[in-house]
């Protein structure tokens, strides 16, 4: 089983990539937890993550890198916590006036 993600900061760049990508478009990288996701936020495919973060930041990352991300943030055993790390990540963001990714550029 991958270390647990507490610290953003401990992630490598290409998860650090992932998590923004993920806070900045609410959106978690399993569809199949959308039905647990508040309104605001939606369940799309790993593959839609990846996609999603070349054609916005030009950046290639492995198809599974959403989903190890997501892995690594603790949603198989704790789903809520999970979405509070990329919620807080998301007001990080939002707060420091960032639309782009932040640290890795």
């Amino acid at each position: 089983m991958p270390k647990r993600i507490t610290d953003y900061y401990e992630a490598g760049t290409k998860t650090q990539i992932a998590i923004d990508y993920c806070a900045r478009n609410k959106v978690v990288p399993r569809k199949s937890d959308n039905r647990y996701l508040p309104e605001s936020w939606k369940g799309i495919p790993s593959s839609e993550v990846q996609e999603g973060i070349e054609r916005e930041f030009g950046v290639q990352v492995a198809n599974g890198t959403g989903t190890y991300m997501w892995q690594r943030l603790g949603a198989d055993h704790d789903l809520d916590a999970a979405l509070k790390f990329l919620q807080d990540r998301r007001e990080e963001l939002l707060d420091a006036g960032v639309q782009e990714l932040a640290t890795w550029k």
